[in-house]
């Protein structure tokens, strides 16, 4: 049945009768795109796949509809679980942002000390070259 609904859905939006292979892999991409949280990855590969630029349009609408969805039942996204899982505790937004945390641009400093250049590794170079 959700077949049928994708098949009148991209035909209707684009105007094209789709056969069944690139409904079910438009279907698939809009699986990918809820579970992985990665719509556009998503509309890359199944274009890669299909070479068929009718799906395009249907297949964005497809993931981000997949993608809201996703957010709504589920707020941590499953890599993300699956990481915290394994013990592994990836930065947030919030504590890449916290007030006293150094950045790199104010660590870094100019150079106090500039090397020389060295002429004679030019002329060693050019001469294992000639």
């Amino acid at each position: 049945m959700l077949e049928v609904r994708w098949d009148r859905g991209a035909s209707f939006l684009s105007g094209v009768h789709r056969d069944a292979r690139s409904i079910r892999t438009g279907r698939d991409g809009a699986v990918f795109a809820g579970v992985v949280r990665a719509p556009m990855t998503s509309v890359l590969m199944i274009f890669e796949m299909t070479q068929d630029y009718a799906v395009i349009v249907p297949l964005m609408i497809a993931n981000l509809v997949s993608l809201f969805i996703a957010s709504r039942l589920q707020h941590e996204p499953i890599y993300e679980a699956l990481a915290v899982q394994d013990g592994i505790h990836l930065p947030t937004a919030k504590t890449r942002q916290r007030p006293g945390q150094r950045r790199v641009a104010g660590i870094m400093r100019i150079a106090s000390q500039l090397l020389p250049p060295r002429p004679r590794f030019g002329r060693r170079w050019r001469s294992s070259i000639e």
